[in-house]
């Protein structure tokens, strides 16, 4: 078949054989925007060698319901266009190179695009039709030693891996420079690389990695005397600590963010004041708490979009207790009502898993709902190309609850369910009752709050550095909450007690064996 090609083409002009070689180094269907800046020719001079490639039957043309115009290089030609280059390494090398750097002249283009479009309007064609090789070619930037590039265009390109279900797999080859170390890799460069991998991080709800990613990002900055990019970290980094449960931290950080904020109208200053504020809620929350209503107005207020989502899923996160369940629920019900859902995927299936938690809190009345939607977000972030949260173990954790045929049914049913399904079916679940503080009178105040502590998720060692005592104090009350409270194990206390602003170790992994709130903080401390 491949001499047949290259006997179709004896004829042909030189160009259009290296037009369609440089076509073939495409994965997808090309269209006119693209070939025009692929091909590195004149407007009308590639319109017309597409055309006749098409009469050749060496492209084929495909139109939208638009009537626009795309070529689709077949699998056979693909190969002969790939392996004819092979035959010659200098001049391969060259067309590799320059497509290289045409591909990443149109993801400048798109990014400005996308950049540029309206809230809720779809990406470009050009988006869609070549993210698979916008993500070939920051992997050939990488291995070419140009990851400064590659961090550039995947960071204009987030919203195409995002919505088309790429980011995974940009992330895990941006996260390779990470294994290199230090030494090898420019200050520069680490700090941009980790503030990017942070962000993401942050808002696919794996906060632990968002903190570590984040302090390495600041450190970089300081260690090159970049004050404005130290800066740029303090508020994603605040937030990250917030929701780690480490809430003086996260408080300093945003307080110096704000104090720069004032002197800097380039600095979203709302945005601190609202972490800020979200800090200052009663902490854990109380059914009598008003506080969160004010701020929520002012939440409704922000930009539809990513931000506005997040902020209503971080507000929603912080009301999550056995006594005021409901509001949370509500909350998160809220973030998934907004139309602007269904364009943001890692916000709305962070209220999907927000639900999920909620009903979990609510104790063995809704377990079944609760793994539904449990499964249903761990497939949707599967479907979306989103990173998995550490969830090790969770399904030896449901099958104990559930058991075997109960679990198997609802895998089954939740792997068909896309995003705007598994809305519905929350929309349809019922809304939880009540829960009273059950013997939680009978608990001394430094009792409770150290049961509220273990509620959010927060280990002996860390209760005991934010309350100033000793590690065995806090066992040793812990102990006599467990024994009021009639509860075997830190899961149950924290059932009993709520969650309060749930944190990454209460959230992310409460239904997962092996977090710290079932089995990974042992009543006696590590260094005893």
């Amino acid at each position: 078949m491949g001499a047949a090609i290259s006997w179709g083409l004896c004829d042909a002009d030189p160009t259009l054989v290296e037009l369609l070689q440089r076509l073939s180094l495409c994965e997808s269907t090309v269209d006119r925007a693209a070939a025009l800046v692929l091909g590195g020719m004149a407007a009308d001079a590639t319109t017309r060698a597409l055309s006749e490639l098409v009469n050749r039957s060496l492209l084929n043309g495909c139109f939208d319901h638009q009537g626009s115009v795309s070529y689709e290089v077949g699998a056979t030609v693909r190969a002969w266009g790939r392996s004819t280059l092979a035959t010659d390494p200098m001049r391969a090398n060259r067309i590799r190179v320059e497509h290289t750097n045409r591909m990443v002249q149109l993801a400048d283009a798109v990014g400005s695009e996308v950049r540029g479009r309206g809230q809720g309007q779809p990406l470009p064609p050009t988006a869609i039709q070549h993210a698979g090789d916008f993500v070939a070619v920051i992997g050939v930037l990488m291995t070419q030693g140009r990851a400064d590039r590659a961090l550039v265009m995947a960071a204009d390109l987030e919203d195409v891996w995002i919505q088309l279900g790429y980011l995974s797999e940009v992330e895990r080859i941006l996260s390779e420079l990470l294994v290199t170390g230090t030494e090898d890799v420019p200050n520069t460069l680490r700090r941009n690389q980790c503030e990017l991998l942070g962000r993401w991080s942050l808002r696919t709800g794996r906060i632990q990695r968002a903190v570590e990613l984040l302090t390495e990002a600041a450190s970089c900055s300081r260690r090159v005397g970049d004050r404005n990019a130290e800066l740029r970290v303090v508020l994603p980094l605040g937030e990250a600590l917030g929701r780690s449960g480490r809430r003086g931290d996260a408080e300093s950080l945003l307080r110096l963010a704000a104090e720069h904020a004032a002197g800097d109208p380039a600095t979203d200053s709302e945005a601190i004041d609202i972490a800020l504020s979200l800090l200052a809620l009663p902490f854990p929350a109380t059914g009598e708490d008003t506080e969160w209503e004010d701020l929520q107005r002012r939440i409704k207020q922000l930009e539809p979009g990513s931000c506005g989502l997040a902020a209503r899923n971080a507000l929603a996160e912080s009301q999550l207790g056995v006594a005021t369940v409901n509001r949370a629920l509500r909350l998160y019900r809220d973030a998934l009502d907004s139309p602007w859902a269904r364009w943001h995927p890692l916000e709305a299936i962070g209220a999907v898993e927000g639900c999920a938690a909620a009903y979990l809190v609510a104790g063995d009345d809704y377990v079944r709902v609760a793994a539904t939607v449990t499964l249903a977000a761990r497939q949707l972030r599967d479907r979306h190309g989103v990173p998995q949260r550490d969830a090790a173990g969770q399904d030896i954790e449901w099958r104990e609850k559930l058991g075997v045929e109960v679990l198997g049914e609802l895998e089954q049913t939740v792997s068909k369910m896309d995003l705007p399904e598994v809305i519905d079916y929350l929309s349809a679940a019922p809304m939880p009752q009540e829960v009273a503080d059950s013997g939680l009178g009978e608990l001394t105040p430094r009792q409770r709050e150290i049961a509220e502590l273990v509620a959010t998720g927060m280990t002996n060692r860390m209760i005991a550095s934010h309350l100033g005592l000793s590690e065995w104090t806090i066992v040793n009350h812990l102990r006599q909450v467990m024994a009021k409270l009639d509860c075997p194990s830190r899961l149950h206390v924290a059932l009993v007690v709520g969650r309060g602003s749930k944190t990454t170790a209460a959230a992310e992994d409460a239904v997962a064996a092996g977090s710290s709130l079932r089995t990974g903080d042992s009543m006696v401390p590590a260094d005893r």
